[in-house]
């Protein structure tokens, strides 16, 4: 297995908030979730410190670990609710191959059919990570500007063919330079293809508003279960998959994947 490289991964998170650290001040997250049984351990890291850190904590777990960041810079108290989650630095999409009759090579054809191409697309092992990163970060979102860039966000979501349980602001996805560990055989997670010209003005996916697009009530934590819900199905680990499934729908979630695998399981929630 390959070691993380240190240079990939900053010059990635650089390239994402570089814009964002530029005049403000925020973290950036890594959570790192273990692949046997056991609570997600978060690092944060400070304008400046991305560029010194040794990264050390990821070196030692990478291959034990599922290895996420937060898309979104995370605020100076820390907290990670995507109810506090204010500022916003891209449009994101995870292109997931089990999703598509093709699999993996379906999943980058509908990658490479979007009409604006990503700034980032990174291989996640099992399908793709797409960033279209802004030309101004968004700041200080209120409830409206939150709800109008979610309605866009799932509109680019839906045209693209991506996860839908991604949506929401506190989202973290798969950092590159580690690895996936999800099946049997661990998966690189790597920078794919990088157009460092292309950053866009939020308007510039308009016509993709997604206006049926409502928040749900108790989003924050229905969106952190489904998605341990659907890590742990992952692995196979269907008592735990129950149970947060069963959390995650009790708050009125009403995305389907989670209950699909489960009933495929031959588990009923």
């Amino acid at each position: 297995m390959t070691q993380t490289t240190n240079q990939g991964m900053r010059d990635f998170l650089n390239a994402l908030f570089g814009k964002y650290f530029q005049e403000h001040d925020g973290y950036v997250e890594l959570r790192l979730v273990p692949k046997e049984e056991g609570p997600p351990n978060s690092f944060f890291y400070r304008r400046g410190e991305i560029s010194s850190a040794d990264w050390h904590d990821t070196h030692q777990a990478n291959g034990t670990h599922h290895i996420y960041f937060g898309v979104n810079p995370r605020p100076l108290s820390k907290e990670k609710k995507q109810s506090d989650i204010k500022d916003v630095v891209c449009l994101w999409a995870d292109v997931d191959g089990k999703d598509f009759d093709g699999g993996k090579e379906e999943a980058l054809q509908r990658v490479e059919a979007f009409p604006s191409p990503p700034t980032y697309v990174n291989d996640s092992g099992h399908g793709y990570h797409c960033y279209w990163v802004l030309e101004t970060p968004i700041v200080g979102l209120d409830d409206g500007q939150r709800l109008a860039f979610k309605q866009i966000l799932s509109g680019v979501v839906k045209e693209i063919g991506g996860d839908r349980s991604k949506l929401h602001l506190d989202a973290c996805l798969r950092l590159p330079g580690t690895f996936n560990i999800k099946g049997s055989e661990p998966m690189e997670c790597r920078v794919l293809q990088l157009n460092e010209d292309k950053t866009y003005k939020l308007e510039d996916f308009a016509k993709f508003k997604d206006y049926n697009f409502k928040e749900s009530k108790g989003a924050d934590s229905s969106f952190f279960y489904y998605n341990l819900g659907l890590l742990y199905a992952d692995m196979k680990n269907w008592e735990k998959a129950v149970e947060y499934g069963q959390k995650a729908y009790k708050s009125g979630l009403d995305l389907p994947g989670l209950r699909q695998k489960l009933e495929k399981a031959g588990y009923k929630i």
